[in-house]
């Protein structure tokens, strides 16, 4: 059995940590095997801080604080952030919404990625799967490439690019 809680109201006097852990353990003593853990959406006067996984601490601190299985939601976009919260151990399960309604092969796109053949492509799709799994690695290359590219210099200062006629340390 799942249950959904709300694990902050993102307003003043609201639920706090400690409320949000009473109630995640409640659930488990009554047998929830699972807690999605979502926030607000429960007053009109909230003030969320909106980021990327911003939701995924809560997810986090449940699960390690209570024991008991997690799934994250909230801005989580892509299957690299689906991957970091499940394996670093923030939450067991990650539920996509959005990214979902925007691609709605997000799923597929994602498994040709990893090169994950164990993934099911509908029929009418098998021809279209072949050369996504094709394409990938050059996709990735890249991005990769693409990332190293953009990457900004060192900041290391190294001794025989420093000026030292003006330093303390003299020339």
């Amino acid at each position: 059995m799942s249950v959904r809680v709300s694990a902050t109201d993102w307003a003043p006097g609201g639920l706090s940590e400690a409320e949000l852990l009473a109630a995640a353990r409640a659930f488990k003593a009554a047998g929830a095997d699972l807690i999605d853990v979502s926030t607000g959406q429960v007053v009109p006067h909230q003030k969320p801080i909106y980021g990327r996984m911003y939701q995924t601490p809560f997810s986090d601190k449940v699960r390690n604080e209570v024991g008991i299985a997690t799934m994250a939601v909230g801005n989580i976009t892509t299957a690299d952030q689906v991957n970091t919260i499940v394996v670093s151990g923030r939450a067991d399960l990650v539920a996509l919404a959005r990214p979902h309604l925007s691609d709605p092969y997000f799923t597929l796109h994602a498994a040709a990625w990893y090169q994950h053949h164990g993934q099911f492509w509908p029929k009418p799709y098998l021809a279209g799967r072949d050369q996504a799994y094709r394409l990938a690695p050059r996709e990735r290359e890249e991005w990769v490439a693409g990332r190293v590219a953009q990457k900004p210099p060192s900041h290391e200062v190294k001794e025989d690019h420093v000026d030292l006629t003006n330093s303390p340390r003299g020339a």
